[in-house]
C-alpha cells in the first residue's frame, strides 16, 4: 500500500555447505511492469556460520523511476525555467485516437520537462494508464472539464494536480452533461471542489481553456475564482488575438489578475509543444511547477 514501492521483490537465499556463500535468486510479486534490471537481479551474500538455517527469505522494497503521487522523475532539478504543454488529449478523450504512450513519446521528443495530459472530463481513466509514466517528463494529473451545450453557460477549462485527486467529487459540477443536458453544470462549484482539495503537498489549478473559441460563455462572476487562461491554443490565430484582447482583457479591467499560458490542444501526437508554456520554478516537482504558474511566473513561445 506504500505509493513509493513499485515492486515487492522476494529473495529466496540458498546458502552454501559452508553456510557463509550464498546465492540469491528473485521471485516478483509487481503492481506495474518490471524492468529488465529488476528480472536481472542477483546477489551475492555472506551470512554468519551460526545461524542453523538452509535458506533465508529476504523481502526488498524496490521504488522505480516514478510515484503515483507527484510525478516527478527521480533526479530532480533545481531553480530555473521549465517548459511544458499544458493542454493534450489522447485516446481516452473520445475524440482522438492516439494512446498514451504516443503522446509521452510525442512530448520526450520534443523536449519538453513537463506535460498535463487533459482528456475530456467523465472518467479519469487515462490516470491508472500504465503507460503514463516518464524518466523525462514532469507528469501532472490533468482533466479538460468539458460542457458543450447548455443555457447555463458552456465551455472548458483545464484542472491540474500535481498529485492524482478524487475527480468523483469534482464531475457532479458537470451537471447532466452525459444525457446532452449542461443546464445544471456548475463552473463556480467546479472552481470551489477543486480548490478545496488543495494540502500542504497538492496544488490544483483551474484554467479557462480557449475563451473565444469554442467561446467561454459562463458568466462573469462564476468564472472569478479560476487561476489562469489559456490565450494562445495549437498555432496562432486570430481567436487567440481575441482572446487576449476581449475575454482577458476584461479581466483585468475588472482588478482579477489570472496567469496566461498556451497549451497545443494535439488530439493525433502532432504539435505537441506549439505553443510552449515557460514556468520558473523552484524545482522541477509538479508541486513546484503550479505552485510557479499560480503565481504567474510564466511566458509563452511558439515552439520549444
Amino acid at each position: 500500500g506504500h505509493d513509493a514501492v513499485d515492486w515487492v521483490v522476494v529473495v529466496l537465499v540458498f546458502l552454501g555447505e559452508d553456510r557463509i556463500n550464498g546465492k540469491a535468486n528473485a521471485g516478483l510479486c509487481s503492481r506495474r511492469p518490471i524492468p529488465s534490471y529488476v528480472e536481472r537481479i542477483s546477489v551475492n551474500l555472506q551470512t554468519p556460520t551460526f545461524l542453523p538455517v538452509t535458506f533465508l527469505v529476504l523481502v526488498l522494497l524496490i521504488s522505480g523511476g516514478v510515484l503515483r503521487g507527484d510525478e516527478t522523475p527521480r533526479v530532480q532539478k533545481g531553480p530555473g525555467w521549465y517548459k511544458g504543454d499544458l493542454h493534450m488529449h489522447s485516446n481516452f478523450s473520445g475524440d482522438s485516437e492516439v494512446t498514451v504512450a504516443s503522446v509521452i513519446a510525442g512530448a520526450e521528443k520534443a523536449g519538453l520537462d513537463f506535460i498535463a495530459l487533459t482528456d475530456h472530463s467523465r472518467v479519469m481513466r487515462q490516470w491508472k494508464d500504465s503507460d503514463y509514466r516518464s524518466q523525462k517528463l514532469t507528469l501532472l494529473f490533468g482533466a479538460e472539464w468539458t460542457v458543450n451545450r447548455g443555457t447555463s453557460g458552456t465551455g472548458h477549462a483545464s484542472i491540474w494536480a500535481n498529485r492524482e485527486i478524487n475527480w468523483e467529487l469534482i464531475q457532479p459540477t458537470l451537471g447532466n452533461y452525459s444525457l446532452g443536458d449542461s443546464n445544471t453544470s456548475d463552473i463556480k462549484k467546479a472552481i470551489e471542489v477543486a480548490h478545496s482539495l488543495r494540502t500542504a503537498d497538492t496544488e490544483i489549478l483551474v484554467g479557462i481553456n480557449h475563451p473565444n473559441g469554442p467561446k467561454w460563455n459562463f458568466p462573469f462572476d462564476a468564472s472569478i475564482g479560476a487561476d489562469c487562461m489559456e490565450v494562445w491554443n495549437g498555432k496562432w490565430t486570430d481567436h487567440d488575438y481575441k482572446s487576449l484582447s476581449d475575454q482577458y482583457h476584461e479581466f483585468l479591467s475588472r482588478g482579477y489578475r489570472l496567469t496566461i499560458n498556451g497549451g497545443s490542444d494535439s488530439h493525433n501526437a502532432q504539435g505537441i509543444g506549439t505553443p510552449t508554456t515557460w514556468v520558473y520554478a523552484q524545482s522541477s516537482s509538479g508541486l513546484d511547477i503550479l505552485r510557479s504558474l499560480k503565481k504567474g511566473r510564466t511566458f509563452i513561445s511558439q515552439s520549444v
